[in-house]
């Protein structure tokens, strides 16, 4: 049997109550130390038997409960008598490695704590969440609103993502052309080359304009009415025709300066209509409205439990460095060290009959 991802699952499960028993107190106290209550049912009224443990028993009643708490396409693996026992064979396998493991003291150990109220946590979340949002709660006319307010999000024009290069005129209209036309030049060879990076460097060393310049020229995606409205109808021509995606414009000259206009993307126009997208919008209000409930919650149990964060403690935190590693020498007479691990260096034979300091023109 393989103790896997789903005998960790079970085992933590099996962990967290008996985690759960231990934390009871006991009253009144007993005469002598009482070890935590057993991970496995009594079985007691429950039908037959299946499978005993010492003086505990899994009943009919049990695997049956289990079974039927998952899902439809899990319940119908186990409707053969062989994958039922091999179920069964599992269920024995988790508990007597729960039980194992709270012997042992597992349970101590702050990493399995941590997972043991993860598991907790997570499950309480859970119950919570489905109790207080539901997502049929959220009705037609919720996402018709949202749907209208965020239009951006499903109708989309066409749109291409360039970046540039900006070489401002000033008053040397000459200079400014001569500059941009020599980094051009610049570019294109580096193109040829198949150089990557070298616009975004080019734009970061040359640009002018400061916006920009930082993020390698980017402009971002910008609709064709954008383009002819920030750069005028032939730019937006210009850069709208480019034939694939990182193909450059020629110098072209701006209102006050000139630019290199690079293809970087190109989308797709969308639109989407509301009723193609209703249940998405429904079940992403839903989202965002539990985790609104879990963050509310969250303030509840603060305050219930009274919850204070002294800050000023976490000064006193140390964390520790890991050690530095050390630098192993290699023994006098190891093979080169440059030969990667695992690999043995091979010794090159002599050549038969021939002193090791003789040279290929001696043959």
């Amino acid at each position: 049997m393989l103790f896997g991802e789903n005998m960790l699952r079970y085992t933590i499960a099996s962990c967290c109550l008996g985690l759960l028993a231990c934390s009871q107190p006991a009253t009144p106290p007993p005469a002598e130390p009482q070890q935590c209550p057993s991970l496995l049912p009594t079985g007691s009224g429950e039908g037959s038997a299946i499978v005993s443990i010492g003086k505990h028993s899994i009943s009919v009643a049990d695997v049956e409960r289990r079974i039927n708490d998952q899902p439809p396409f899990v319940r119908q693996r186990y409707e053969t008598r062989e994958r039922l026992e091999q179920y069964v064979d599992r269920m024995i396998e988790r508990q007597l490695f729960a039980m194992e493991a709270i012997e042992r003291g597992v349970l101590d150990k702050p990493r399995v704590l941590d997972t043991v109220l993860s598991t907790l946590a997570q499950e309480l979340s859970r119950e919570v969440m489905t109790e207080r949002v539901n997502v049929a709660e959220v009705t037609d006319e919720e996402a018709k609103t949202y749907y209208d307010e965020h239009q951006s999000y499903y109708n989309k024009d066409e749109a291409v993502r360039v970046s540039h290069i900006y070489f401002q005129a000033n008053n040397d209209k000459a200079a400014a052309k001569a500059e941009a036309e020599k980094a051009h030049e610049e570019l294109a060879a580096a193109a040829k080359r198949k150089e990557r990076g070298a616009f975004r460097d080019a734009a970061q060393k040359y640009s002018d304009d400061e916006a920009t310049k930082s993020r390698g020229g980017d402009l971002m995606y910008l609709t064709e009415t954008r383009l002819r409205e920030r750069y005028g109808d032939g730019i937006a021509k210009s850069i709208w025709n480019l034939p694939k995606l990182k193909a450059m414009t020629p110098v072209v000259e701006g209102r006050d300066g000139f630019h290199i206009f690079r293809l970087t993307g190109r989308r797709q126009a969308l639109h989407q209509s509301f009723d193609t997208v209703k249940e998405r919008i429904r079940h992403r209000i839903f989202r965002d409205r539990r985790r609104k409930a879990r963050e509310s919650y969250f303030e509840e149990l603060k305050t219930k439990y009274a919850v204070s964060v002294n800050k000023e403690a976490f000064a006193e935190v140390k964390v520790a460095k890991p050690a530095p590693k050390k630098a192993v020498k290699a023994p006098a007479g190891a093979p080169n060290s440059q030969v990667p691990q695992g690999l043995k260096a091979m010794p090159v034979p002599k050549p038969a009959g021939k002193s090791s300091t003789q040279n290929h023109h001696d043959h």
